[in-house]
């Protein structure tokens, strides 16, 4: 609220609280409050009007790390506009290892030459983080830079700009242009350098890969090895440490064994459900147990939409610092790990193709650029047909378009120094020949690299091919060496060779271009080979085989790289060949873009929910409630003079009478196991109350229980036990750590508000109130932490002392 307030008043001073609160959105009398209880930051006049208080100087702190356009922005915004302020001078002040993007730099340089030039002091104090002064000395920063700013801890003297001006193609350089004798050249030279639309605007849902902060335990080659260790550890009787042990686990600030033990029972002998496919290194998909309880980063925004077998995903990364350059991207049908293509300065990224809600999917493309690649391409509406393989533009095909752009040698050389600092930029094409031209040869890459292409699934171990095809040689099957990285290939000739696994067996006719082609930062067949032999396993036929197609697809991969340089330069070379005039549309736009992409998924998943519920069949007594359906069965059977169904055995909850004599703890405790079950998936109300009933013992749901549920469903989202959106309810927080400090006080205040409270009782009402299975020692001092505070702040009263105190919440806060 005060940064909104600030940017406010920086733009228009004089506003009362009243119009302030208008303007923002916010309630007037919290607006009031702020004003007042910041005095040094805001003066009122006589008049009632606020403006912003002078400050002699003004601070600037730009945080560690890689510092882009927006985040620069973003920092403005929570200080205020320098240029605006009431101030004698700015500081800025950059952390330990603060690093600026390009766009970020630009908007630096002329910040501080606009400051100068309106009469304000400019301080850059770059004390601890010299490297980055050097840095942007070297690229011309310095150089440009007004004179009148002071520049710490020491202004360099001679700028290294002007001494190695060209020397280096790796380096960005800061030019000026002259405004009274304008180069005509600059602006061609611009777009002939300079790839507008980022991955990131053309495909606008993606995320980074999934982090399970313990591989060892829930990846695995083999899928049996995962499922028979993790129902080990489920059905285990041992305890949290023991368990650490014996699986080599390690905890951390948010994770604890005890507590994962505790969410999997549930899932029991079931382990088959979390079973998926993972790709975890260019061209080795592997098995994992995708549970939320043992996997630290799911990425449920975008692994929900790779569940489906008819999606694709591409795979990259933002940053590149290897010296061999840019190689980071794949295609997969799975979900990608975070280090599925390595790089120093950054992790996985995955863009889904189809994003799905139910049976229903929609192209993750930016409706901007669909609109660029229609006007480029001379097509009209009709022409694009998502799922129509046989459309003149469709789906697929564009995503086969940027896969061939992406493995152009000429563009990776191109571009080299901005795929160092973004993500890939994808030009628009000039022309529907070399649309057409690329996706072609892209829709052959993506056959590949999935292996999915015919000529790579003829491949097997035990069929040599013609003379000098790459093939298997020897019989000891055991992986004991691997040939190492770079070096030459044994008992080569000119360019093959062979690769031995031990003494006597191995691969033969192996080409070294294709045995140190890279993808991702790997070696992709030395890598292959190197974490089979470190996992202690032998090859077995089947490994052999996907070792032959992956060199297939790697030979393949390099004849149409090439191809696809030859098709470039057919329709015009780089730049001609692409289109000059569809810039991508402006940040806002295309965050309004997204915002609209979520509500039409948010839409398409609640009308399937909506279509699911009218699809239960019509009850052929009249039945109309899905919690009616025993009664069905038992109407059904007595109309057919059939004996009456055995009915289920009696459970706790039956016996007691239903679920009136169900506690509140134990519906509470009922919703909270049920939502933990169902993992990062929401459930909908229906189905929530069909196996909340199931969880307290009923056998059938009747109307009245299914109400009684569906009111103490309200109640635990009240509670916050669950979270409700749209009718889809999900767990808050699994743990009591899970949940924010303020609002645990405010539930202990209502855990005792009313008569007095024994002090024994404080924590056991605490937890069962929040559905909680007992109270534990974690549980026992939170509750007093929690106390503690609330009594600092006279929130509580206490009688009496020791065990015997009571406690209940003040008279004035009741």
């Amino acid at each position: 609220m005060l940064a909104k307030i600030r940017h406010l008043l920086t733009n228009e001073s004089g506003l009362k609280a009243k119009e302030i609160a208008s303007r923002l959105g916010f309630d007037r009398q919290d607006v009031s409050r702020e004003l007042h209880a910041n005095k040094t930051d805001f003066l009122q006049n006589d008049a009632y009007g606020w403006s912003l208080a002078p400050v002699a100087n003004f601070w600037v702190e730009l945080g560690p790390g890689w510092i882009d356009a927006k985040q620069f922005e973003a920092r403005l915004l929570v200080s205020g506009c320098p240029v605006a302020l009431n101030c004698a001078s700015v500081s800025f002040v950059f952390a330990g290892s603060s690093q600026l993007l390009l766009e970020a730099l630009a908007r630096l340089l002329a910040l501080c030459n606009q400051l100068c030039m309106g009469g304000k002091g400019v301080v850059l104090d770059f004390s601890a983080c010299k490297k980055t002064l050097g840095y942007l000395d070297r690229m011309g920063f310095v150089e440009h830079l007004d004179r009148r700013v002071t520049v710490l801890p020491r202004r360099p003297s001679g700028t290294k700009a002007i001494v190695y001006e060209g020397n280096n193609e790796g380096v960005v350089e800061l030019r000026m242009i002259e405004v009274d004798a304008p180069n005509q050249k600059i602006p061609s030279q611009l777009r002939s350098s300079f790839v507008t639309w980022s991955c990131s605007d053309v495909m606008i849902t993606n995320s980074t890969g999934v982090v399970t902060s313990r591989d060892h335990f829930v990846i695995d080659i083999d899928r049996e090895v995962v499922t028979e260790r993790l129902k080990r550890f489920i059905g285990s009787t041992e305890s949290p440490l023991e368990l650490k042990e014996a699986f080599s686990l390690e905890e951390n600030y948010a994770w604890r064994v005890a507590d994962a033990h505790k969410q999997l029972r549930d899932v029991g002998v079931n382990t088959d459900t979390w079973m998926r496919r993972i790709l975890y290194r260019p061209f080795d998909t592997r098995y994992i147990f995708f549970h939320s309880a043992v996997v630290w980063r799911t990425r449920e925004s975008i692994s929900q939409h790779l569940n489906h077998s008819g999606n694709l995903s591409l795979v990259g990364v933002k940053q590149v610092a290897e010296v061999d350059g840019y190689s980071h991207v794949l295609v997969s049908r799975e979900i990608a790990d975070n280090r599925s293509t390595f790089s120093s300065r950054g992790i996985a990224v995955q863009f889904p193709l189809w994003l799905y809600s139910g049976k229903s999917r929609t192209a993750n493309f930016s409706l901007s650029f669909l609109a660029a690649l229609h006007s480029a391409l001379s097509l009209a509406s009709p022409d694009y047909r998502p799922e129509d393989a046989t459309a003149p533009l469709h789906v697929e095909k564009i995503f086969h378009y940027l896969y061939a752009v992406l493995h152009s040698p000429a563009y990776r050389q191109r571009y080299a120094n901005f795929l160092r600092i973004d993500f890939p930029r994808i030009p628009i094409p000039g022309s529907r020949a070399v649309f057409d031209a690329l996706a072609a040869l892209g829709a052959q890459l993506v056959a590949w690299h999935l292996l999915e292409h015919p000529d790579a699934i003829k491949i097997s171990a035990t069929h040599a091919g013609g003379t000098g095809a790459t093939a298997w040689f020897g019989s000891d099957f055991s992986l004991q060496k691997v040939a190492e990285k770079g070096r030459a290939l044994a008992e080569s000739s000119g360019d093959v060779g062979k690769v031995f696994v031990n003494a006597s067996s191995g691969f033969t006719n192996v080409r070294l271009p294709v045995w140190q082609h890279t993808i991702g930062g790997y070696q992709v067949l030395h890598k292959w080979l190197d974490d089979r032999k470190k996992a202690g396993r032998s090859l077995s036929q089947d490994d052999i085989t996907h070792w032959l197609r992956i060199y297939a697809a790697l030979e393949a991969t390099q004849k149409l790289m090439q191809q696809v340089d030859e098709a470039i330069d057919a329709h015009g070379g780089w730049p001609g060949a692409f289109s000059q005039n569809h810039p991508p549309p402006d940040a806002a736009t295309l965050a309004l873009e997204q915002m609209a992409q979520k509500e039409q998924l948010k839409a398409q998943k609640k009308a399937a929910t909506a279509t699911k519920k009218r699809a239960y069949p019509v009850s052929p007594t009249g039945a109309t409630s899905l919690f009616d359906f025993d009664d069905d069965l038992d109407a059904l059977a007595e109309s057919s003079g059939a004996p009456p169904r055995p009915k289920a055995r009696a459970t706790p909850a039956k016996a007691a009478g239903g679920a009136d004599e169900v506690t509140d703890w134990q519906t509470m405790r009922a919703i909270r196991v049920v939502l933990a079950r169902a993992g990062v998936s929401a459930l909908p109300r229906a189905d929530l109350i069909r196996l909340t009933a199931r969880e307290l013992g009923h056998a059938r749901t009747s109307p009245r229980i299914a109400n009684e549920l569906d009111a103490a469903i309200r109640r635990a989202v009240r509670r916050g036990i669950a979270s409700n959106a749209r009718g889809e309810l999900s767990l808050v927080a699994k743990t009591v750590d899970g949940y924010d400090r303020d609002f645990l006080k405010q539930h202990l205040l209502s855990v005792i508000a009313g008569p007095w409270c024994d002090k024994a009782d404080v924590p056991l009402r605490f937890a069962r109130t929040l559905g909680f299975a007992r109270r534990g020692p974690k549980i026992e001092e939170l509750v007093w932490s929690l106390m503690r505070s609330l009594q600092r702040n006279r929130l509580v009263e206490i009688e009496g002392r020791s065990a015997s105190a009571r406690y209940r919440k003040t008279k004035a806060e009741s």
